[in-house]
């Protein structure tokens, strides 16, 4: 379904914007305000956080231990994000269970393969069961 900035599914309004990677426009992130920030992949995006996920959203961000062109570095997400948006923060797309430890020794947390979310609509998130839950994400470690 073709979608521009943002579209609807189940009654709840998702943003849809475009991200840093190798080409304009080859990569885009989605939210939901108050709920949830995934970055798809992506350099940093700072003032794109600032914007989207600026409500308590929990920040799925694509993360890799080594620097490259189409992905946040550990060492780029410390500089260009503040202490509060790390906070929020939960790294995917690293290069490997190895690499994935190595990120939480630095004080960051990672997805885990096969670790459930539970998203609300409201700024207050947590990682436990709800029947109230809006949606769900299953983190994939190293995808």
């Amino acid at each position: 379904v073709p979608v521009n900035e943002g579209m609807w599914y189940q009654d709840m309004r998702f943003s849809v914007f475009p991200v840093r990677h190798h080409e304009y426009q080859s990569a885009f992130g989605i939210g939901l305000q108050g709920a949830l920030f995934f970055s798809g992949d992506t350099r940093p995006i700072p003032e794109v956080i600032n914007r989207f996920a600026s409500h308590g959203e929990l920040i799925f961000h694509d993360c890799c231990t080594i620097p490259n062109p189409s992905h946040a570095s550990v060492e780029e997400i410390r500089a260009e994000y503040k202490h509060e948006q790390r906070k929020r923060m939960v790294l995917y797309h690293y290069e490997s269970e190895q690499a994935g430890r190595s990120i939480e020794r630095s004080g960051l947390a990672i997805a885990h393969r096969g670790e459930r979310f539970v998203l609300k609509r409201r700024p207050s998130i947590d990682r436990e069961t709800d029947p109230g839950q809006v949606c769900r994400l299953t983190g994939v470690a190293g995808s």
